[in-house]
């Protein structure tokens, strides 16, 4: 905060310490507004605002400024990597109070688990884009095989038209020599209903991964490492990031069985 003075005073500046210590704060008060992070430093200003500093890790992409606990609510594959014959295995590390992981080495709370699916959905290209559009369709792409997990995709459009699709979840278990269908929902009364294609599977890669216990006491974005830790794996290359309830986590990946950033 810069404090700026205005006019000429010919004499000598007598400041009153303590007065500038109470003024200080109502001043950056006013100026600043809501506090987003709780943080020591700002009770002077916002008497009872924080009870800790709150902090964030570097490879963090988001912030828990409450300090509730949380679970693990979703894992999204990043990379999907190549050459895995069996599906890896997910790694949920750290989240929980002071950076343990919740239900190791006495971190309060229970660990996430997941596990990963093969094979997703190929890429969506768009052939035709419609017209009519107002409201962003619904896009639904075909079943995968038994015990798969339906890929997911949402549209994005421009002047009425579908003008792209993007795959949200890639989906598992999906047929390598069968291209699933991809379904675009129709514009109102007098629109054309645009039209997608996906491409096959491409084998031995990793699609969705499936949370399969949330678990609890999770306080910050925790980390997700994808290894060949199933017997009979030797794939490389995935990479994932996480959320829980309001927090995401950094993406890791394993390079010729290291962990690379």
């Amino acid at each position: 905060m810069q404090i700026r003075i205005t006019g000429t005073k010919t004499s000598t500046f007598n400041f009153d310490v303590n007065k500038l210590k109470t003024a200080l704060p109502k001043a950056f008060r006013k100026i600043s507004g809501s506090i987003l992070v709780p943080q020591l430093a700002y009770n002077a200003a916002y008497p009872g605002f924080a009870t800790g500093d709150t902090y964030a890790q570097a490879p963090d992409t988001t912030l828990n400024v409450t300090g509730s606990n949380g679970s693990v609510t979703k894992i999204r594959t990043i990379l999907p990597g190549n050459n895995y014959t069996v599906a890896p295995k997910v790694t949920i590390v750290g989240g929980g109070v002071g950076g343990g992981t919740p239900g190791v080495n006495g971190t309060a709370g229970v660990a996430a688990v997941a596990t990963a699916g093969l094979n997703p959905a190929g890429a969506i290209s768009l052939l035709t884009t419609g017209s009519g559009y107002t409201t962003v369709p619904a896009v639904t792409i075909g079943a995968p095989g038994a015990g798969g997990v339906q890929a997911t995709a949402v549209a994005t459009i421009s002047g009425g038209g579908v003008t792209a699709i993007n795959i949200v979840e890639p989906g598992s278990n999906y047929s390598t020599t069968v291209a699933p269908t991809v379904t675009i929902a129709a514009p109102g009364a007098g629109g054309v209903t645009a039209t997608a294609s996906a491409l096959v599977a491409t084998a031995n890669t990793v699609g969705s991964i499936t949370v399969t216990n949330g678990g609890s006491g999770y306080v910050r974005q925790p980390q997700v490492y994808i290894t060949n830790g199933n017997v009979g794996g030797n794939g490389m290359g995935a990479s994932s990031s996480c959320a829980y309830y309001r927090c995401g986590c950094d993406d890791r990946q394993e390079h010729n069985g290291r962990f690379r950033p």
